[in-house]
């Protein structure tokens, strides 16, 4: 990475900030920096929280995740579930991961409770009307010819682009409907529907956490702020009077001055000297 990188947080990821200037090869036009993820090593052989599995029953679990298993054949005719089965190893076509009527209903109860349904399921007129003004009065028509009986889901998306915050709740609703229905892109409706079940069951727990690591570190600096001074004054008694009476006596001057007792701030003094945590800044 260039010298002038800078790195930020955004939520756990971390990125490169990079000065377009200090990359003309890359013959883009970029006014301000290019933004770069950072990569972290890995040696492929386990997941970052290297969570251990259970798999008991009908469930299979590991770290946050958890999975419902059919236990019976995955390929051939169904087989009566045996007790030996229940500990052993599954296929990922044994899990159920998806039921198309949970994901329909899902999405549309979130796009009614934002209003952008009708009673009978269709989407909002006024909705229709305030796409048509963005994306021209055409665009409705060539949605109708398009997708057919799906032209509304495919409005739906756009409304998203146009209204809803981008990655919200309701974002996600319109788009799994329209990637199901119009583009007919199964795997990322897949994935987004594992990244919506994620937000919903999981992330909040992410996110507190992520909360209480940055209270803990910020508690730490401003501890340590706190004593800074008390430190500085404590140094500036003992590097006066050291040289002339030692640092038990220097210490004691200390004590005397309300800087805390002779024991601790000679503690401290020795691990300066030492070149320890205590060198002030």
């Amino acid at each position: 990475m260039t010298p002038n990188a800078k790195k930020f947080k955004v939520g756990l990821d971390e990125y490169w900030s990079v000065p377009a200037e200090d990359l003309p090869e890359m013959g883009i036009s970029v006014v301000g920096n290019y933004i770069f993820p950072v990569e972290k090593p890995d040696d492929k052989l386990k997941f970052p929280s290297s969570s251990s599995s259970e798999n008991m029953g009908f469930y299979a679990t590991s770290g946050a995740i958890q999975h419902f298993v059919n236990r019976e054949r995955p390929y051939g005719p169904p087989a009566p579930i045996r007790p030996s089965d229940q500990s052993k190893g599954f296929a990922a076509i044994q899990l159920a991961l998806f039921d198309d009527l949970e994901v329909d209903f899902e999405c549309l109860e979130v796009l009614n409770a934002h209003g952008w349904l009708e009673r009978n399921g269709e989407i909002k007129r006024d909705l229709v009307a305030d796409i048509a003004k963005i994306d021209g009065v055409c665009s409705i028509t060539k949605a109708k010819i398009q997708f057919g009986e799906n032209w509304e889901v495919l409005l739906l998306e756009r409304a998203a682009v146009h209204f809803a915050e981008p990655l919200s709740r309701l974002w996600y609703a319109a788009n799994i409907r329209s990637l199901y229905y119009a583009h007919h892109d199964d795997i990322r409706v897949g994935y987004l529907w594992a990244e919506y079940r994620f937000k919903m069951k999981m992330e909040l727990n992410t996110l507190r956490g992520e909360k209480v690591l940055k209270a803990a570190a910020k508690a730490a600096d401003q501890t340590n702020s706190a004593h800074i001074g008390l430190r500085e004054a404590r140094f500036r008694v003992m590097e006066r009077f050291v040289p002339t009476i030692g640092p038990d006596k220097a210490a004691i001057e200390c004590e005397l001055r309300g800087l805390g007792s002779a024991q601790a701030v000679k503690r401290q003094w020795n691990r300066f000297q030492g070149g320890g945590r205590d060198t002030p800044k």
